[in-house]
């Protein structure tokens, strides 16, 4: 079937005329195959013939973009609504024989995308593409489409389309030429018409984070896999409840499933300490863990390290200093002197604690995002 859509490739104008009954052929198109699907009670296919005849537009709007920058005037669009990507849109110079780097990028779609290289004149040229830490190889040779056009400054340009992608995807392009070489480079991709927000999260127990489906207009049923884990509201509001693993799935009307894996970690903080870190003539205290214990008083575990060529036998003037995720005081233990040995080259380990009713912020925190600070003296 021919689509009612032209373009000029010289330029890339779409004409009004032009888009506006390709706007009636869509409406046509879902309303025959809506009633074929009602018909037989398949909601879920209609989705996904509506899905493939957005792809088709998408990438009529991509080579349109890419060959002049059209503008579709027959309607009005916020730019988070736009059915395309722009990743990139710059022009550089490349030294000889030199890889020219792109500036890398990251995918926030899982469909196809595409670049265009534009160039004064033909020239061969040489890409390094990198997707998720996958490689490849092209040339101007393999290029989907090339055209002779007018486009900027420049007058022969090559279109590349990248399938297979996964959202989240880093990429990193290279570009080599055999002399000096003003070039433009544009990069775009489709957007996905709903996906959740993020597909993977850890979170605290008895923490929440909120969960969307992005570009839905249906109606969404959340549910998790194990409410013992991780709970989730009908607003997509998930709570963690225990160190676990549940996923989190919100279900469209039309059947379509949008999931999300929960991760739920311990309310404790933790840090990997050395003595490689003690320089020589120093003595110093690091704390290893922290977490609240059953009564909401806060336990730190701390180690001492004793760097001071000499054996150390006590500690004075201790403080340490707990601090939340946003910088902000959590609690302090302090104490005057402690006796203690420790020889030289040697460590020991210490428990404090801080009770509840000391904490300077009584509510719970996150201590996964905690952090601390620590001031001593030796003898």
């Amino acid at each position: 079937m021919r689509l009612p859509l032209r373009w000029s490739l010289s330029t890339g104008e779409v004409r009004q005329a032009d888009y506006e009954r390709f706007e009636a052929y869509l409406e046509s198109f879902y309303t025959i195959f809506g009633k074929i699907y009602s018909n037989k009670n398949d909601k879920k296919q209609e989705v996904i013939m509506k899905e493939r005849v957005r792809k088709i537009l998408s990438l009529m709007l991509v080579v349109s973009v890419i060959l002049g920058g059209a503008v579709l005037p027959a309607r009005e669009t916020k730019a988070e609504d736009t059915d395309l990507i722009t990743y990139m849109d710059a022009d550089y110079t490349a030294s000889a024989g030199t890889p020219f780097e792109i500036p890398k990028f990251t995918l926030e779609s899982s469909q196809d995308f595409s670049f265009c290289i534009y160039l004064s004149q033909k020239t061969d040229f040489s890409i390094t593409l990198s997707v998720a830490g996958k490689s490849k190889t092209l040339s101007a040779e393999d290029a989907d489409r090339k055209e002779n056009a007018p486009i900027k400054t420049y007058n022969h340009l090559y279109i590349f389309f990248c399938r297979d992608m996964s959202r989240n995807a880093t990429c990193k392009m290279s570009i080599t030429f055999p002399q000096d070489t003003a070039f433009g480079i544009k990069v775009l991709q489709t957007r996905d018409s709903s996906y959740m927000n993020v597909t993977s999260a850890t979170i605290t127990e008895g923490f929440s984070t909120t969960l969307s489906v992005l570009n839905n207009t249906e109606s969404l049923t959340w549910s998790s896999s194990k409410t013992s884990v991780a709970t989730v509201s009908d607003k997509g509001v998930v709570k963690g409840k225990k160190e676990g693993t549940a996923i989190i799935t919100a279900k469209a009307a039309s059947g379509a499933a949008y999931t999300c894996t929960i991760k739920v970690a311990k309310n404790v903080y933790t840090n990997s300490v050395s003595f490689s870190n003690v320089s020589r003539g120093n003595a110093i205290v690091d704390v290893t863990k922290v977490s609240y214990d059953s009564k909401g008083n806060l336990v730190i575990k701390a180690k001492a390290f004793n760097n001071t060529g000499k054996k150390v036998v006590a500690l004075k003037n201790l403080k340490i200093t707990v601090l939340s995720g946003s910088g902000k005081s959590v609690g302090v233990y302090s104490l005057k002197k402690k006796k203690v040995t420790i020889s030289n080259g040697g460590t020991k380990n210490f428990t404090f604690k801080i009770k509840k009713s000391k904490l300077k912020l009584k509510k719970t925190q996150d201590l996964r995002k905690a952090s601390y600070k620590t001031r001593m003296k030796t003898s």
